[in-house]
C-alpha cells in the first residue's frame, strides 16, 4: 500500500524523468538536420534518428501518464545505456565523461522505476485490480476444468490437520496458565466460529 508521500514522490520522479526525454525529442524535431549530422559524425546511421525520437517521445509520454510504466522505463534505460556507449566514450574529455555518467545514472533511476512501478497515482494503478480479477477468474476456470477444486481440497487436508494439532497444543498450554485474562481469552476461542478453534476442549 502506498503512502501519500510515496505516491507524491513517485509522480514527481516520473515528471522529472519524462520532462528530460520529451525535451530531447522536441529538440531533435526542432533541429532535425543538426541532430542527424551529430549522429553521423559518430558513425551512427541517420536512419535511426526517427526511431530515437519515437522512443524518447513515446517513452516519455508513457512514463508521464504512468501507463505501461515498467515497459517504458526498461526501454528508456536501454536507450540511455546505448546513448552513453555510442556518443560519450571519450573519457579524456571531462564533458563527455560527465555525460557518460549522467546517462548511466538516468538508466539506474529508470531501472528503479521498472522495479517498483509508477506508484499509486498512475494509470497502471487503475488497471491492476481489473487485471488481477481477470487472472484470478482464468485460474479458477482452469482449475475447474481440470477438476482442480477437488485436487486443491485434497492438498489442504494435511494443512488443516496440522492447524488443528497446533491449535490444540496452544489451547492445552494456555489452560495450564492460571490467570483470569488467559481464561477470558480461552473462553473467547471456544465461542469463536473459526473452524479450527472448536476442537479445543
Amino acid at each position: 500500500m502506498y503512502l501519500p508521500v510515496s505516491a507524491a514522490a513517485a509522480i514527481a520522479g516520473r515528471l522529472l524523468l519524462a520532462a528530460l526525454f520529451l525535451h530531447e525529442a522536441f529538440s531533435k524535431l526542432a533541429a532535425y538536420s543538426a541532430a542527424l549530422a551529430y549522429m553521423q559524425a559518430f558513425g551512427v546511421p541517420g536512419q535511426l534518428l526517427p526511431l530515437a525520437i519515437a522512443i524518447e517521445l513515446g517513452g516519455g509520454l508513457l512514463i508521464l501518464c504512468g501507463y505501461h510504466t515498467r515497459a517504458a522505463a526498461l526501454l528508456l534505460a536501454g536507450f540511455c545505456v546505448a546513448t552513453a556507449v555510442l556518443f560519450h566514450t571519450k573519457f579524456g574529455d571531462r564533458n563527455q565523461l560527465l555525460h557518460f555518467e549522467k546517462d548511466f545514472a538516468i538508466a539506474g533511476g529508470l531501472l528503479v522505476l521498472f522495479a517498483h512501478g509508477g506508484g499509486a497515482w498512475a494509470l497502471d494503478a487503475l488497471r491492476m485490480p481489473r487485471i488481477r480479477r481477470k487472472v484470478a477468474r482464468r485460474c479458477i476456470d482452469h482449475l475447474q476444468d481440470l477438476g482442480g477444486c477437488a485436487l486443491l481440497s485434497q492438498c489442504l487436508i494435511p494443512l488443516r490437520s496440522g492447524l488443528r494439532e497446533f491449535t490444540l497444543q496452544i489451547g492445552n498450554d494456555l489452560r495450564r496458565i492460571r490467570h483470569p485474562v488467559i481464561g477470558i481469552f480461552v473462553g473467547a476461542l471456544h465461542r469463536s466460529k473459526f473452524p479450527v478453534v472448536p476442537i479445543i476442549r
